[in-house]
């Protein structure tokens, strides 16, 4: 399922008249970012991309590092990070985690006023007179939890003229079934509209679903006119067992075992996430050494 009820009406039309039809917007890749199981997921021009995850933090993380990304790589055109769960302390922790990275690819120092909120980061990777120029086009959205709509968004959007559009948490913009439904249908609106650059996170992991392909529920309609629909998880292993069995990962990943229960994890592998996107004018992946995740 692609774009063409954009061009066309519900009236019929001749068979002839369909080579007369506009082409559709060109859609060209934007960001890249290479998952630990070997895989790169595409973000996409004037399209959207739903990124799913059953790691809520990650999420977060992730979101903030391709705001900060895109907003570099694209400095004539505004980006929007759109926050509705993350409490004040996460959102500047993922924040100046990808500052970090970002000062990583550039061979830089990390200005040393960060550090505060990254206390694990090696005193090495830090300098007193290291300074850093946060982008004036990456702007973020603070909606409380359950009470973001389409409209709200749409305002926000066309008030700060926004291109690019990253929602950290798609299951916690409304409470309801029946609302999120309504938020993923002005979403779909609202990103054809203003041929944004959408990025949705959504905790939910479905191997059912595809680019184009529509699914159950709130998050099915968004994927029948994503281009691009990435399944991230932490293990390789995991990934391709379920992929053989067709199952989605649900409570195993949710379960914590006592052998790992204990250990503590690295700064490093915490924040692989954020590292993990390409950049392209190196060619090459800063991403940190992959981990298993408890359960």
């Amino acid at each position: 399922m692609d774009n063409l009820s954009v061009s066309t009406t519900t009236r019929s039309i001749r068979g002839s008249d369909m080579f007369l039809l506009p082409p559709e917007p060109k859609r060209e890749v934007v960001c890249t970012y290479q998952g630990i199981v070997g895989k790169d997921f595409q973000i996409f021009s004037n399209s959207i991309t739903i990124a799913m995850n059953r790691d809520l933090v990650k999420n977060i993380e992730l979101a903030s590092a391709i705001a900060l990304r895109m907003a570099f790589k694209f400095p004539a055109h505004n980006v929007l990070l759109v926050n509705t769960y993350a409490g004040t302390d996460l959102m500047q922790r993922s924040l100046a985690d990808a500052i970090y990275r970002e000062c990583m690819t550039a061979n830089k120092k990390l200005p040393s006023a960060y550090q505060q909120y990254l206390p694990n980061v090696p005193a090495h990777d830090c300098d007193d007179t290291a300074t850093f120029d946060f982008p004036e086009n990456l702007r973020v959205l603070n909606s409380p939890t359950g009470r973001l709509t389409a409209t709200s968004l749409a305002e926000e959007v066309e008030e700060c003229h926004a291109t690019t559009v990253i929602l950290n948490s798609f299951e916690f913009t409304t409470w309801t079934l029946f609302m999120r439904a309504q938020f993923a249908q002005g979403l779909v609106g609202l990103q054809q509209r203003l041929h944004l650059t959408l990025i949705v996170f959504s905790h939910e992991m479905r191997h059912d679903m595809g680019p184009f392909r529509p699914g159950r529920g709130p998050i099915g309609i968004l994927t029948a006119y994503a281009k691009s629909v990435w399944l991230l998880v932490d293990d390789g292993e995991d990934y391709y067992a379920n992929q053989q069995r067709k199952r989605a990962l649900h409570e195993k990943q949710t379960q914590i075992q006592s052998s790992q229960a204990g250990q503590e994890i690295e700064y490093e592998a915490t924040f692989s996430n954020a590292a993990g996107l390409k950049n392209e004018e190196e060619e090459r992946n800063l991403g940190m050494r992959p981990r298993r995740e408890p359960g």
